[in-house]
């Protein structure tokens, strides 16, 4: 099962890899541009990338442990990587957020993978939205009291 989620986790950081290094994305970061992001480079987010496949690998295995829980409960956990795997990132970085965003999409994407590897659901992605949506069914609750903390402390997916 172990070399199962190795496995997972490593084509997550691929796709991450492979992602930064196509060519001519209209204000994102590329091998030969940053876009409109001056803080950070190419290189900036290949530190990324690889300091986040241990938590990757936690996403996984955590929807393994909790395949027979309420899926909700399975997000609370992957949260708390989440945040571990926020700080790593920044750490390599100084800082600049290169991966927030592809955190939280892959970490929930990767628990449901880790509750379908011991269910041998055939991986449809109907089955994934249907995953995904009960898992995240409560998130819009996050934002409840938004308006009551400064836009300046806001991410830009908050902020949007």
């Amino acid at each position: 099962m172990h070399d199962n989620i190795q496995k997972i986790a490593q084509e997550a950081q691929l796709a991450m890899l492979y992602e930064v290094t196509c060519i001519n994305k209209p204000g994102l970061v590329d091998p030969v541009d940053p876009g409109s992001h001056q803080d950070m480079d190419i290189f900036t987010f290949l530190q990324s990338s690889v300091v986040l496949t241990p938590y990757f690998e936690e996403f996984i295995q955590t929807g393994l442990d909790r395949q027979h829980q309420p899926i909700e409960e399975t997000f609370m956990a992957i949260r708390q990587i989440g945040l571990e795997a926020e700080t790593a990132m920044f750490s390599v970085t100084n800082g600049i957020n290169t991966h927030k965003g592809a955190i939280f999409s892959l970490g929930i994407f990767l628990a449901i993978c880790g509750r379908l590897t011991i269910w041998k659901v055939p991986c449809k992605k109907s089955f994934f939205q249907k995953e995904i949506q009960k898992m995240t069914k409560n998130l819009l609750n996050d934002f409840g009291k938004i308006d009551q903390t400064k836009p300046k402390a806001w991410t830009w997916g908050e902020y949007l």
